[in-house]
């Protein structure tokens, strides 16, 4: 079966094979998402439903509401430890985020993060009176750095694995492109993976497939990765340090007519000393192309 892709008109027929818009002009849905992360035998995986309001925007700039559901699981269980109740009471502070995105899937600008600062003022002061010691102060002082800037918030919001993933693809996606970057680092900046693209549609089926592999080929080497480095140090005082290597297996299921991301599943496999594996799974559980919406109009 021919697959025909959805493209703005006035791109040229060439673009054609490399290009296409997966989005309504408006979208209310509801996601499942599930996050794991392995290292050597120890594993842990948390659980949650993101609601997703969204309107094509001008100018290249899409608009999302993102809301998280109240409930969250750690490894089936609501977070039962103090290091677990503490980053969660932390966390739901920035919902709802309504957010700018350009067209390449990154994020442009955060519209009401003068709200989000106000909440966690607030919250700020809840969380001190049930939570005590020197690991809440730490804790809530990092929270504040953070949600001392727009541009800061920005870049947390870049490593998380959903945002990452979802903007990618539901924006313009170029299947020209040889290099992505995740964030399997950590804390430090995306590491580049070279990726090859494919596309399939499965005979009678109502979903588009869109999968990419790739292998990292990131100029910082295994050392500079595991110290979550931002540039290549170490491999800069010694030739010979050792490559970091790993891999990329992500699979997107679109719907067929509106080009609606239906599920994602994606494995990164990082072989530092002791193996790292973050496997990525968010399936759509309803959806509807709406006409308004307050937040966006």
């Amino acid at each position: 079966m021919k697959l025909k892709f959805l493209i703005d008109d006035d791109e040229s027929e060439s673009a054609v094979k490399h290009k296409f818009i997966s989005r309504p002009n408006k979208l209310s849905a509801k996601y499942g998402c599930t996050v794991s992360f392995e290292k050597g035998t120890v594993k842990n995986e948390i659980r949650y439903k993101l609601d997703i309001d969204f309107s094509k925007g001008q100018n290249g700039i899409n608009l999302f509401r993102i809301n998280r559901a109240k409930e969250l699981f750690i490894n089936d269980f609501p977070p039962n430890s103090f290091i677990d109740q503490l980053a969660f009471e932390t966390s739901k502070v920035i919902y709802p985020l309504e957010l700018e995105v350009l067209n390449d899937g990154n994020i442009k600008s955060i519209r009401n993060f003068k709200k989000i600062k106000e909440r966690w003022i607030k919250e700020e002061k809840k969380i001190r009176i049930y939570y005590k010691g020197k690991l809440t102060d730490t804790y809530l002082n990092l929270t504040n750095k953070t949600l001392k800037a727009e541009e800061r918030l920005i870049n947390k919001l870049t490593k998380d694995w959903f945002f990452y993933l979802f903007f990618k693809l539901f924006n313009k996606y170029n299947f020209k492109e040889k290099y992505m970057h995740f964030p399997t680092a950590g804390k430090a900046l995306p590491v580049k993976y070279k990726v090859s693209h494919n596309v399939k549609e499965r005979e009678k089926a109502k979903d588009i497939f869109v999968i990419i592999n790739g292998e990292i080929k990131d100029e910082r080497c295994a050392l500079d990765l595991e110290q979550e480095l931002d540039y290549p140090y170490f491999k800069s005082i010694n030739g010979k340090e050792k490559d970091l290597k790993g891999t990329c297996d992500i699979s997107y299921s679109l719907n067929n007519k509106n080009r609606i991301i239906e599920g994602i599943d994606a494995t990164f496999y990082t072989e530092y000393l002791v193996p790292k594996k973050v496997t990525v799974k968010m399936f759509l559980l309803e959806s509807e192309t709406i006409k308004k919406s307050n937040f966006l109009d």
